[in-house]
């Protein structure tokens, strides 16, 4: 968010609810859980009115001339009128008609003349209660909702200035809401429906040992049946190769001397010919438990497995499969064409070294395509123009979308790897821009949350974080200036001034127009931050480096859970890859805000703002987020009953999806895709697809 230039006259601790809003109403609308019912006043042309001009007409014919004519003019008089009133019935409900339906996207253009009329003329109907987001457009791009929104005019125009209108993270969590129960009602019942679905989206048939997954998932009450769009995005490009080139490379992650990625991963072997046996070895066998934990997740899945199979996984933190670009386009239209690349293709790195490496292994037309070379930027970021929130977590992710997030994370803050060509490698972590098949993480899973207050009993009314100086080099000056931790342990440093919005005039029944409110960033930092690194520098090869990143801040002890579990807010942010926290604090009764570029395993089963809040990588909408949570300064224009909402349902969502079970149907289900493409026979490539036996005839 930007600074403001001055912290003149608009500095206010305490902003007036009645000042000059930024944002505020809008025009009319359709049902929305935002909005009051209104009372739907009694029609002034209801029965009664109609029995007293019946009757006065009959009277008429008894009175004298003079009173009969007065009656006479009463009675045609009150004839026009109830015609008026027909024709105008009719033609409301013409329009009306005519004006279709009444769902409509949550952000949309203005309603058309024709659309508004019905409402104009009948607002007290059911129908007509009012939007606060009716009319708005947003625009929404990579992930990203930027705010304040304008008008959308009838005209397919929007308007010059923003009009009034309410804080943005309102709309952020109704709309959130709504995915969410979309997809917890879509879910299929059936193996007919599963595979049905499977067929729909991915237009070709399951893997063969489907049917032993939905056995497997629902006995164990698995929620989400069909959510595995990430399995198919990883494994697509792998259709491309033949089982011949896959076997081979599979073989060279585990015994070529020459490949260095040999020396960084364990292997799994299931014999299916012996019941699901699980055997491991490798170089990484023993140098940490993660073969172990993943022997442990295949206890009770393995005897699924239709075929002998071996896993080859790295035992590291990071990912390291980059394919370039290109490569991995040329592999995706291959198979979604149900054709293998060309045979020169196969060992075609397709380097580009007019791009550094990170950039060439973003696909053809990316942002970062265009943005030049690392080293030119490395300085340059900037607070974006406009303020954003997150609206879609994973695309917000996307390095190769979001260039300007490269310089500022220290996993991408360097040059790149130049491309290697595409390996069957299984990681516990993924970027956008890798190709390892990504399984879930065992460590810390079993982290106790330990004693967990209510949130009405938490004490600590602020956003905490505590970690390690991991997921940066502190020899090197740019990611000790501006790698993700680091750059938070500053924030309570950040001089000038920063201006939130307030959504101030809120009802309990509808949203108001948001205020704009400006004040020191230190005073706003001391109200709701509380970041700290722990312990001492580490992963610094420079005693001097170290020296002087230790200096720049204040460190903390170890903190507790017992004592984290005080605060109503807590932060993730990423290290060296993939958060092994984030469970525990998700099963707890704080809500966690969380920043990363890590898409973890089960990204295609949670929903932002209904389980947890998203932030941005640079973090600029931090302040933004606290300040519609807490409010001001004074605690004015606070949404603490929505913030103990998101935290319930975050810790709901951790127990029924993020179970044991959960990532053995996940993993089983990866499992059977990767048998089928390492399997797969060129002259019957149909071999390793699981077809729905026939009905009996009667």
């Amino acid at each position: 968010m930007k600074n403001s230039p001055s912290l003149g006259g608009n500095m206010s601790r305490r902003p007036s609810k009645t000042g000059t809003p930024l944002l505020g109403n809008i025009v009319e609308e359709r049902d929305s859980s935002y909005s009051s019912t209104p009372s739907s006043p009694s029609s002034p042309y209801d029965s009664n009115h109609l029995s007293f001009a019946a009757s006065a007409s009959r009277r008429a014919s008894l009175l004298p001339t003079t009173l009969r004519r007065k009656a006479l003019r009463s009675s045609r008089s009150s004839r026009r009128q109830w015609l008026v009133v027909f024709v105008l019935a009719v033609t409301s409900w013409t329009l009306w008609s005519r004006a279709g339906g009444t769902s409509h996207p949550v952000v949309q253009r203005a309603k058309s003349v024709m659309e508004q009329q019905p409402c104009r003329y009948l607002p007290f109907l059911h129908r007509c209660r009012r939007d606060p987001f009716a009319g708005l457009e947003y625009r929404v791009e990579d992930g990203l909702m930027y705010y304040p929104a304008k008008l959308a005019l009838s005209s397919g125009e929007t308007s010059d200035e923003p009009p009034p209108q309410p804080h943005p993270i309102h709309l952020l969590i109704k709309d959130a809401e709504a995915a969410w129960q979309e997809k917890v009602a879509r879910q299929s019942h059936t193996l007919e429906d599963a595979v049905g679905e499977y067929q729909r989206r991915y237009n070709m048939a399951p893997p063969l040992g489907f049917d032993r997954w939905w056995t497997f998932a629902t006995k164990n009450n698995v929620q989400f049946l069909d959510e595995y769009d990430s399995i198919y995005e990883k494994i697509l490009p792998f259709h491309s190769l033949p089982r011949d080139v896959l076997e081979h490379r599979s073989w060279m992650l585990q015994h070529d001397d020459k490949l260095w990625l040999k020396d960084l991963a364990f292997t799994i072997e299931i014999s299916a010919d012996k019941g699901g046996k699980i055997e491991s070895r490798g170089p990484m066998l023993h140098r940490n438990n993660r073969a172990e934990q993943i022997a442990a997740l295949l206890d009770g899945i393995a005897q699924h497995v239709p075929v002998n199979l071996n896993l080859t996984i790295t035992g590291h933190d990071v990912p390291w499969i980059v394919p370039a670009g290109e490569a991995m386009e040329n592999h995706r239209k291959a198979a979604l064409a149900g054709k293998y690349i060309e045979e020169e293709d196969y060992i075609n790195f397709m380097d580009n070294h007019t791009y550094d490496g990170w950039t060439v292994i973003c696909p053809p037309g990316s942002k970062i395509r265009d943005v030049g070379w690392l080293d030119n930027r490395m300085d340059s970021w900037a607070p974006p123009e406009q303020s954003s929130f997150i609206k879609d977590h994973p695309a917000a992710m996307d390095i190769c979308q979001h260039p300007e997030n490269q310089p500022i994370h220290g996993f991408t803050s360097w040059p790149g790897p130049r491309p290697s060509l595409l390996f069957p490698l299984f990681a516990f972590t993924v970027s956008s821009m890798h190709a390892d098949l990504l399984i879930p993480p065992l460590e810390q899973y079993e982290a106790v949350v330990g004693p967990d207050p209510e949130w009405k009993d938490k004490t600590m009314d602020k956003v905490v974080w505590r970690g390690s100086t991991t997921g940066f080099d502190p020899t090197f000056p740019h990611m000790r200036k501006w790698s993700q931790r680091p750059r938070l342990c500053r924030l309570h440093r950040q001089t000038g001034a920063v201006t939130v919005q307030l959504a101030l005039q809120d009802t309990p029944h509808a949203p108001g127009p948001a205020t704009s409110y400006t004040e020191h960033a230190t005073n706003l930092a001391e109200h709701y931050f509380d970041f700290m690194f722990n312990g001492f520098p580490q992963q610094c090869g420079d005693e001097k480096a170290c020296a002087d990143f230790e200096k720049e801040f204040e460190w903390d002890g170890f903190m507790h859970v017992e004592k984290q579990n005080e605060y109503k807010y807590v932060l993730d942010i990423d290290g060296n890859g993939w958060s092994g926290r984030f469970h525990r604090l998700m099963a707890s009764n704080t809500l966690v805000l969380k920043s990363t570029v890590f898409p973890e395993w089960y990204k295609d089963r949670i929903q932002p703002w209904v389980h947890y809040v998203p932030v941005r990588v640079d973090y600029t909408d931090l302040w933004g987020i606290m300040a519609f949570f807490k409010g001001d300064l004074d605690g004015n224009g606070a949404h603490d009953h929505l913030a103990e909402k998101i935290a319930s349902e975050g810790k709901k969502w951790t127990l029924e999806n993020w179970r044991w079970e959960d990532m053995q149907a996940y993993f089983l289900r990866l499992i059977l895709e990767y048998a089928r493409v390492m399997n797969k026979d060129p002259e019957n490539p149909t071999n390793m697809d699981f077809v729905l036996p026939s009905p009996p005839h009667p």
